[in-house]
C-alpha cells in the first residue's frame, strides 16, 4: 500500500476516534446506556489501535525505503568505482595492443584490419566496414599473420587473450 493511502487511512481513523469521543462526551451528558458507551468506546480503541498499527507499517515502509535508497547509493557509487577501473583496464590493455602491433611492424592498414579481427568481424565483414575489396582483407591478414609469426586468426587472438584466462 502507498506511503498517501496509508497516511489517508490514519487520517480516516483519526476523525472516527475523535468523532466516535466527542459522541461519547455527548452521551454521557444525554445519560445513555453503558452497553452504548462500551460500544463506542470499543470503536474509539479499536480505531486507535489500528491507527498505530499503521503508523507502525508506514514507519517501517519508510525505514525500508531509505535502506533501499541507501543501498542503491552505494551500489551507484562501486558501479562507477568499477566502470573507471574497467576504463582504465580497457585502455591500458589498448596500448599493450597497440605496442604488439608496432614491434610486429604492421602498417597503418594491417593495424586497422588486426583490430577488426580481433573484435571478431570476418574478412567480408571487414570489407564492408572499410569499403575495400575482401580480396584485399584477406592479403592483408595473410601479411599480418607472416609478421606476427602466426598461423591465422584464432593465433592472433589467443595471442593477446591467452593471459587474461
Amino acid at each position: 500500500m502507498s506511503k498517501y493511502k496509508l497516511m489517508l487511512l490514519i487520517l480516516a481513523l483519526a476523525i472516527i476516534a475523535v468523532a466516535n469521543t466527542l459522541d461519547m462526551l455527548n452521551d454521557l451528558s444525554l445519560k445513555v446506556t453503558t452497553a452504548h458507551l462500551l460500544e463506542e468506546g470499543v470503536i474509539v480503541v479499536f480505531s486507535l489501535g489500528l491507527m498505530g498499527y499503521l503508523i507502525f507499517l508506514l514507519r517501517k515502509q519508510s525505514q525500508l525505503l531509505d535502506d533501499l535508497k541507501s543501498e542503491l547509493g552505494n551500489n551507484q557509487q562501486l558501479l562507477e568505482l568499477q566502470s573507471e577501473e574497467l576504463s582504465k583496464a580497457r585502455k591500458e590493455y589498448s596500448q599493450i595492443i597497440r605496442q604488439q602491433f608496432e614491434q610486429w611492424a604492421f602498417s597503418e592498414t594491417e593495424k586497422m584490419t588486426a583490430y577488426l579481427l580481433l573484435k571478431g568481424l570476418s574478412l567480408k565483414e571487414i570489407a564492408e566496414v572499410r569499403e575495400i575489396k575482401e580480396k584485399t582483407v584477406r592479403q592483408q591478414a595473410s601479411n599480418l599473420y607472416a609478421k606476427a609469426n602466426l598461423p591465422g586468426r584464432h593465433a592472433l587472438a589467443a595471442w593477446f587473450f591467452e593471459d587474461l584466462l
